[in-house]
C-alpha cells in the first residue's frame, strides 16, 4: 500500500536513473563528529552524530529538535510575510477536477532568489510554501550519504514502482509492509535502519506542517493514533519515527513528468525535500504559472493532488527527492476527513 519507505515501509522506490557511483562519486560517509547548522543561521557542534542516529544522546537530540523547530518555524513565518496571491486560481474548481477558466491569464512567477514564500488564492487558501535553505549543507551531506548507503545495503538494486504520477496498487486495502522490504532479512534491516536515520528530517517536516497548516497537522496526529490503534504493527514499525504524515517516497535521479499526486487526498499536503549536488531541476507548476528553485536543502509544502507539477531537466550530479504525504485511502479507512 502506498509509496516507498513510509513510517511503515509499505511500498517501492521510484527511479528513472541509477544511483551515481561514477563519474559522480558518493559523498564521504557521515562523520562521527559533525557540525549541524540550524536553519535559523546559528550553528553548534554536536558531539556524537552517529550513522545510527537513533543512538544520539537524549540531551543532544533535544537540542537538535529545538533548533530545527525554531529554524523551520522562522522560515515558515517569513514565507507567510512574503505571501503571493494568485487570484485567478480557483481552488474549488481544482478540487472538482475542473479546468481553470482563465489559466492563461495568470501572471508568471519565478522564485529563484532564495526568499521563502507562500502562495495563496484569492480567498487566502494556502496552495504551497517554498523554503530555500531549510536544510543546511552539513545536514544534507549526511542525509545524502545515508540514502546512498541504503541503496548499497540493498545490493545496489532499487525496486520499481508507479511513481507519484500514477495510481498505486492496493490503495484501498488495509496497510501492509512493502513486499520489497519483506523480501529478505537484509532488506528488512536496511529499511528499518533508514527509517530510524531519517527521524531528524521528520522533525523538520512536522514543523513545516505544524506552522504551515496547524489544523491539518493536528488531523495527521489524530490519524496516526487511530491507524496505530487499528493496525498494531504500525506502532511497532513507527516507534523510531516521529513523522505525523503516513508515508515517504524516495526518488533517486528521477525527472518526474507533469502529474497530480493521484493517491493523495484533495485536501492533503505533500512535503518535498531534495538533496544532492546537481544543476537545474526546477519545479514547474503550470496551473499557477510558477517556476521555483528545487535544489539541495530546499523544502516545499504543496497541495499535490490539485496542483499538477513537474521537475525540469537536471544534470551534473546526484539528485534525491523525498516526498512525505498521507494518502486518501488511510484517511478514508480511519473515517477521518482532513480540514
Amino acid at each position: 500500500m502506498h509509496r516507498f519507505l513510509p513510517r511503515t515501509a509499505k511500498t517501492a522506490a521510484a527511479t528513472s536513473a541509477p544511483v551515481h557511483h561514477a563519474p559522480f562519486p558518493s559523498p564521504e560517509p557521515a562523520p562521527k563528529r559533525a557540525l549541524i547548522e540550524h536553519t535559523s543561521g546559528m550553528n553548534f557542534n554536536v558531539h556524537a552524530i552517529e550513522e545510527d542516529s537513533a543512538g544520539l544522546d537524549p540531551l543532544v537530540l533535544k537540542r537538535l529538535r529545538k533548533g530545527f523547530k525554531r529554524g523551520v518555524r522562522n522560515l515558515v513565518s517569513t514565507a507567510k510575510q512574503n505571501e503571493v496571491v494568485i487570484s485567478k486560481f480557483n481552488f474549488e474548481r481544482a478540487w472538482s477536477n475542473k479546468k481553470q477558466r482563465d489559466n492563461n491569464n495568470i501572471t508568471e512567477h519565478t522564485w529563484t532568489d532564495g526568499i521563502p514564500r507562500m502562495a495563496v488564492n484569492a480567498d487566502g487558501v494556502p496552495l504551497l510554501i517554498h523554503l530555500p535553505g531549510a536544510i543546511k549543507e552539513g545536514s544534507t551531506s549526511i542525509l545524502l550519504a545515508q540514502l546512498i548507503e541504503f541503496v548499497d545495503a540493498l545490493g545496489g538494486k532499487l525496486p520499481k514502482c508507479a511513481g507519484a504520477e500514477k495510481e498505486r496498487r492496493g490503495t484501498h486495502n488495509d496497510p501492509t509492509m512493502a513486499s520489497h522490504i519483506l523480501k529478505s532479512g537484509r532488506n528488512f534491516s536496511a529499511g528499518l535502519a533508514l527509517i530510524s536515520q531519517l527521524y531528524l528530517i521528520s522533525y523538520r517536516v512536522n514543523t513545516m506542517l505544524q506552522y504551515g497548516d496547524k489544523p491539518h497537522f493536528e488531523a495527521c496526529k489524530k490519524l496516526r493514533a487511530e491507524a496505530e490503534k487499528r493496525h498494531k504493527f504500525l506502532k511497532v514499525i513507527g516507534s523510531d519515527d516521529p513523522l505525523v504524515m503516513e508515508g515517504r517516497e524516495i526518488m533517486y535521479n528521477r525527472q518526474t513528468p507533469l502529474h497530480p499526486d493521484k493517491s493523495d487526498h484533495k485536501r492533503g499536503w505533500a512535503v518535498l525535500v531534495v538533496v544532492g549536488p546537481f544543476t537545474g531541476g526546477a519545479l514547474h507548476i503550470p496551473c499557477l504559472n510558477l517556476h521555483m528553485s528545487y535544489t539541495n536543502g530546499k523544502m516545499i509544502m504543496i497541495r499535490g493532488k490539485v496542483l499538477p507539477q513537474e521537475v525540469e531537466a537536471f544534470s551534473n550530479g546526484q539528485r534525491i527527492c523525498i516526498a512525505h504525504f498521507t494518502p486518501r485511502s488511510l484517511w478514508n479507512s480511519c473515517g477521518i476527513v482532513p480540514p
